[in-house]
């Protein structure tokens, strides 16, 4: 398992000769670049859910008799914006304390399996036909380190949105969190389709992780092209001073 560390910036390497002495290395404070803000964190999601279904979409479905999933719900995180120079960098599952971080939720409406019939509908153009069912992600955090309900500002927050307008696949929200005390934490995301007491609601749990941060053995590759995909594991991050 690869160790999530927090890393600082490598700094450009100039060398100049003083004098026909033996040339010494001078550090160059790399520049600080523009921080991410939660619109392109969004935006970069809603580009990666999109390529995900467009392979989805060129894939042969495969009929099977047995009940299909109305909906998932997917976490991606948690990312930082770029702090000055030397870092934490961002993403990244390591975080200083009293610096804030977010993590993305994507609601995901089954566009592919025929849910109602007659006539043949999917579940994404069904559940979204009303035009008004209500849905819900509910963020729950822990501090592992010390056992207890985990302190900062975002860490127990709940979301509300709407399923529309029609023929709208997935719903992204963006949650962003500052704690105030070090340890190991752990994220866990809830969601709900429709309201308390109604006929039909649907609850579920995050249970797949897109894991962003960037690895010992494979650094560099965006998360376009490496997601780390982690399966019935919360969002873990750790805070440090």
């Amino acid at each position: 398992m690869a160790l999530k560390v927090a890393t600082p910036t490598q700094s450009d390497v100039t060398f100049k000769p003083r004098n026909g002495a033996r040339a010494m290395p001078e550090m160059v404070e790399a520049p600080t670049a523009p921080p991410l803000s939660t619109e392109d964190l969004m935006a970069m999601a809603e580009a990666w859910m999109q390529g995900q279904l467009e392979r989805a979409r060129a894939q042969a479905q495969q009929e099977i008799a047995e009940p299909q999933p109305w909906w998932d719900i997917f976490a991606l995180g948690p990312f930082q914006a770029l702090a000055p120079f030397p870092g934490p960098l961002a993403p990244h599952q390591v975080i200083k304390l009293g610096q804030s971080a977010t993590v993305l939720t994507i609601l995901y409406l089954n566009p592919f399996d025929i849910v109602v019939n007659p006539p043949p509908t999917n579940a994404r153009d069904f559940l979204t036909s009303f035009g008004m069912i209500p849905y819900s992600v509910r963020l729950q955090t822990g501090n592992k380190t010390s056992w207890t309900l985990a302190a900062g500002a975002g860490l127990q927050a709940t979301q509300n949105g709407v399923l529309a307008p029609f023929g709208q696949t997935f719903f992204i929200n963006a949650f962003t969190f500052t704690p105030n005390a070090v340890g190991l934490h752990e994220m866990n995301i809830t969601g709900r389709i429709g309201i308390e007491g109604s006929v039909a609601p649907f609850g579920g749990y995050a249970s797949w992780i897109i894991d962003p941060d960037t690895d010992i053995l494979l650094p560099g590759l965006p998360i376009a092209t490496r997601p780390t995909l982690r399966y019935e594991t919360p969002v873990l991050f750790h805070v440090y001073d």
